[in-house]
């Protein structure tokens, strides 16, 4: 550990208080110590706050407060999630109008990370928080194409039915022969043992391209988004043919400029942060520097396994022997000589999915090009506790590991 290092992380990060893991959403403290975020999101139209596990308590509060406080301070005005489209227009609906039990919502065909008591809580305070200013909603939005409902499928031929009776014929016997049925595992699996998985794709894409250039054009390209959330359903789940890799951060781009929203983007750390090929490498392709990427991560604990505390070669182990207490570290800016030699340098940090073993810690990671590319800021938590499982449902790597988006 380099003291100049350990100094610069204890003079520049901002503490945070020490999350309570008995604690509800609803009893946390006071929003004043996030501050620094005006700073952080200044100029920002969409922010990330990716998470190194999906299983931690802590992690889910602190990134809750974070969007509580981009919301009510910086006019923040959406909610990205790493959750099948037509499952986010269900949570959306919810939110804006309370149409349906939140509860039931997330625990039918809802990915299993979200079945929690926090991510319900979450919900909970979005629906008051829209109810007491209705003409200025938070919105939901979902981003993933792992899963997808059959909501997505009546979209399009409604759309084709109404601009397009020409077409529509076509498109009806493609979809007749991909509609899903039952369980999103079980549509998935389907895909995966069918004779031909690309003859599939082939046909959902054709669809696809039936939707161009008909109807108004806000419909139309409505009609179009699902159409391409179905054909990146197919694509994900056959084997050999490559996804559509670009789908989720293009949603976020698109919910942007159509709605002119600022958005927060809830994602794995895999995902949101800056690299190539990932959803936030993209975002800052789209968006330049109105991309911002804050990581949250940790050093020991218990998520569904005992966690070691970080290991020597993962920036975790820095942060932790910088600074005892949760903290708040803005990366960007000007720093000591020592200091950029180690913000530069070639970096891993915590990605910790389905699967962990304590005894090969650091393999549980990602590599990087340095610290403050992946990231402008980092939120880091000395310790965490496992996520609240919904009712009686447990969350564990049998039942997560189906989405898009596990890292």
């Amino acid at each position: 550990m380099d003291d100049d290092v350990t100094a610069w992380i204890r003079e520049r990060s901002h503490p945070l208080a020490a999350p309570d893991p008995d604690a509800s959403l609803d009893e946390l403290a006071p929003l004043d110590e996030l501050a620094p975020l005006d700073a952080i999101a200044d100029g920002a139209a969409v922010v990330g706050l990716g998470e190194a596990s999906r299983f931690a308590h802590e992690v889910f509060t602190a990134r809750f407060r974070m969007l509580r406080y981009l919301v009510e301070h910086l006019g923040f005005r959406a909610l990205a999630l790493e959750e099948d489209w037509t499952k986010g227009q269900e949570l959306d609906a919810h939110v804006r109008t309370g149409r349906g039990d939140p509860r039931r919502i997330i625990d039918a065909n809802a990915w299993a990370v979200w079945r929690t008591e926090e991510f319900a809580a979450a919900l909970r305070w979005i629906r008051q928080r829209n109810r007491a200013h209705p003409d200025d909603p938070v919105r939901i939005v979902g981003l993933d194409f792992a899963r997808v409902q059959a909501s997505a499928f009546e979209k399009v031929l409604d759309h084709l039915r109404r601009h397009a009776p020409d077409r529509f014929p076509e498109a009806e016997a493609h979809y007749a022969d991909l509609r899903p049925e039952g369980e999103p595992a079980g549509n998935a699996a389907r895909i995966a043992a069918h004779t031909d998985p690309g003859g599939l794709v082939d046909r959902a894409e054709r669809v696809r391209d039936l939707v161009r250039d008909t109807g108004p054009v806000e419909e139309q390209e409505e009609a179009a988004w699902n159409a391409r959330v179905i054909a990146g359903f197919h694509r994900w789940h056959a084997p050999g043919v490559a996804p559509d890799s670009a789908l989720m951060a293009d949603g976020i781009v698109r919910w942007h400029r159509r709605t002119g929203a600022r958005i927060v983007y809830w994602g794995g750390t895999g995902h949101s942060a800056v690299r190539p090929g990932s959803e936030g490498g993209r975002l800052r392709d789209h968006l330049g520097r109105a991309y911002r990427s804050i990581g949250f991560t940790f050093d020991r604990g218990e998520l569904l396994w005992p966690l070691a505390p970080a290991s020597p070669e993962l920036a975790e182990a820095t942060l932790r022997d910088a600074r005892p207490g949760p903290f708040l570290l803005d990366v960007r800016g000007e720093a000591p000589a020592r200091v950029r030699e180690w913000l530069d340098g070639p970096t891993r940090v915590r990605v910790i999915g389905p699967h962990y073993d304590a005894d090969r810690d650091a393999e549980f990671s990602m590599e990087g090009d340095s610290l403050r590319t992946l990231f402008d800021a980092v939120v880091f938590l000395p310790q965490v506790t496992p996520v609240r499982r919904l009712g009686d449902r447990p969350v564990g790597p049998a039942c997560v590991g189906s989405g898009s988006s596990m890292a």
